[in-house]
């Protein structure tokens, strides 16, 4: 896995002085490379993998892009094809200040970058935000990283940011800069950090969703659909082409089905084992025989591993690696560990997944797609599609109509905390509150919102918060996680096509079943529902109920007022049909943070 630190001074002399200090500590440790960035920043980077097609060295120590990079496929939707920068590429991408970047490649990458005619420095986070990059201040200097290894550097010690903690306690999403540290920024996706000579800095963002929403809308179903299917295949086969052997989660679901019908149809032809999870569940949660179906319909290896609950140790989360945002942790814990033993013995270097389809491909609600054609379009016309939202949500037509007509055609003013996640009945009522209320808390995309319906507002939201890249638990990575359907061309796809079409016929994510019904079995594009884990979840609460307790009722998140220690008490002795989505939100979610917190606190 790739990691680096990166130092970037403001050109004063102290801050000379202080870098030369973290940069001879830097040298000093076991298998980090640097690399000059003009006069003022140096990189540090390390891979415990062959990294060869991740750092692009750009020509006079212009620049380094660390990360995997592809040039955008074309109008034929040719393969995307890896990039070797030339000199002329690197002088357009640097005379750009990176927008070029932006503009004619996509990937996983953080980029640093010098033009000398201005002696500025720019720091780039890919659009996607695959690859963490935080932002750290001291003596002048501004160091970059991909997660704690600066802590390497003897830097003062950190502080929890319980605002934020609580904010994220709200919507474990959130996105706005900040991280759980005081001291600790983020670069948002698609954000660019211009540092120029005198120690002046500003931060733009040189791609947002809510503007290509507003660009070139599809006119037409049928367009989008044809647009979707090129572009989707092109991009997944470019991951492929970086990996000779790849685990493919499958759940049986349409987004992992997709997913694997375009690794089988690969250029580069990977060899492929898919993966599929079950728990001994009522049978309506068993999803074995979609996933067969795929499997065998696109002619792979299937290999079935039954989630069990009685082997799951919780205390494993008192390992979770420092970093400055907390996370969720419950799927490395319960199943990391195995897809890593099955890539190494399949020789796999990479486990691909189906996560993200439902953000980009839009899962989201039918009404607010009624909403968004109520905006644009006529009220007659409405009709049809509202009618399908109100079979498949089971529901009146008035009623989606009524709020259509609120949110679309008397175009409603929309707030854009609105969609800040689900309810968290155990976060105390004031906190809420507080957090909702709350502008601070705004996404940088989602800052100037005018002309935008609101379905397509929680399409961007749903899509702002990056998946995760390193593994939590500190445990020797042998595979990298990639998330295909979460690459730039794709998301810029979905983002000029309106909800409408994406709810077409009532149905969630109608353009992506539309472009792959050709090769997915009929049971798979015809699936509506999901099956879920909270009966599973459940069992493994039962068996570390002790450790949960001990974790969470004295725990920082009560001490700090933030749970409220009754109903938190109540969830974990009620029989589970009472309170059955506050302990899926305890286990889930607060018992990762709690977690989180202890890193740090014992640090």
């Amino acid at each position: 896995m790739l990691r680096f630190i990166a130092l970037v001074c403001d050109g004063s002399e102290s801050a000379a002085q202080a870098s030369g200090r973290l940069t001879s500590k830097l040298s000093a440790l076991a298998g980090w490379r640097s690399v000059h960035i003009g006069p003022r920043a140096v990189v540090f980077y390390k891979s415990e993998r062959d990294d060869r097609g991740e750092i692009h060295l750009l020509p006079d120590q212009s620049g380094v892009i660390l990360g995997r990079l592809f040039q955008k496929p074309d109008v034929t939707h040719h393969v995307a094809r890896r990039v070797e920068l030339d000199q002329q590429r690197a002088a357009a991408i640097v005379a750009s200040g990176g927008r070029a970047l932006i503009d004619r490649y996509w990937g996983r990458y953080v980029a640093f970058l010098h033009e000398p005619e201005s002696r500025s420095t720019y720091v780039l986070r890919d659009p996607t935000g695959h690859l963490p990059c935080f932002r750290y201040t001291i003596q002048g200097v501004n160091i970059y990283f991909s997660n704690a290894d600066c802590l390497d550097l003897g830097l003062p010690r950190f502080s929890i940011n319980w605002s934020f903690v609580a904010a994220y306690l709200c919507n474990w999403r959130l996105q706005n800069r900040e991280t759980g540290l005081d001291e600790v920024a983020e670069v948002a996706p698609g954000e660019c950090v211009e540092h120029h000579f005198g120690g002046a800095t500003r931060s733009l963002l040189y791609w947002n969703p809510v503007e290509i929403s507003r660009s070139q809308p599809f006119e037409s179903f049928d367009a989008a659909v044809q647009e979707l299917r090129g572009t989707t295949r092109a991009c997944i086969w470019a991951w492929a082409s970086c990996y000779p052997g790849i685990v493919h989660s499958l759940s049986g679901g349409l987004d992992s089905s997709i997913v694997l019908s375009c690794l089988r149809t690969a250029p580069s032809q990977p060899s492929i084992t898919c993966l599929h999870y079950f728990h001994d569940a009522a049978t309506d949660t068993d999803e074995r025989r979609f996933a067969r179906a795929a499997a065998s319909h696109l002619d792979c290896k299937l290999i079935e591993r039954q989630l069990d609950a009685s082997s799951v140790k919780l205390e494993a989360l008192s390992g979770v690696a420092k970093c400055p945002r907390p996370a969720v942790y419950q799927y490395s814990v319960q199943q990391g560990s195995f897809e890593n033993e099955l890539a190494v013995r399949t020789g796999a270097s990479a486990v691909f997944k189906g996560i993200g389809g439902d953000q980009v491909f839009f899962q989201g609600q039918g009404e607010l797609a009624v909403s968004d054609y109520l905006y644009s379009r006529a009220l007659l016309s409405a009709w049809r599609l509202s009618g399908h939202v109100a079979r498949a949500e089971r529901t009146s037509v008035w009623s989606v109509l009524k709020s259509g007509w609120a949110r679309g055609l008397l175009r409603r003013p929309c707030d854009p905390l609105a969609h800040m996640g689900r309810p968290q009945p155990l976060v105390r009522p004031e906190v809420v509150a507080a957090v909702r209320g709350n502008e601070r808390w705004i996404h940088p995309w989602l800052r100037s919102i005018d002309g935008v319906p609101e379905g397509k507002l929680q399409h961007v939201g749903a899509m702002s918060h990056p998946f995760a890249y390193y593994d939590p638990l500190q445990r020797l990575v042998a595979a990298e996680r990639v998330h295909p359907l979460f690459s730039q061309p794709v998301m810029e796809v979905c983002l000029r096509t309106p909800t409408y079409f994406m709810a077409a016929g009532g149905r969630d994510r109608a353009v992506a079943r539309q472009a792959f019904a050709q090769d997915l079995p009929k049971s798979i594009v015809a699936r509506r529902g999901k099956a879920g884990l909270d009966s599973y979840l459940h069992r493994v609460g039962e068996r570390n109920l002790q450790y949960i307790k001990a974790m969470l009722l004295d725990g920082h998140l009560v001490k700090q007022q933030l749970l409220d220690r009754r109903r938190v008490e109540a969830a974990l002795t009620a029989p589970r049909s009472r309170m059955r989505e506050e302990l899926n939100e305890l286990l889930v979610y607060h018992l990762s943070t709690e977690a989180w917190i202890n890193s740090w606190s014992a640090a």
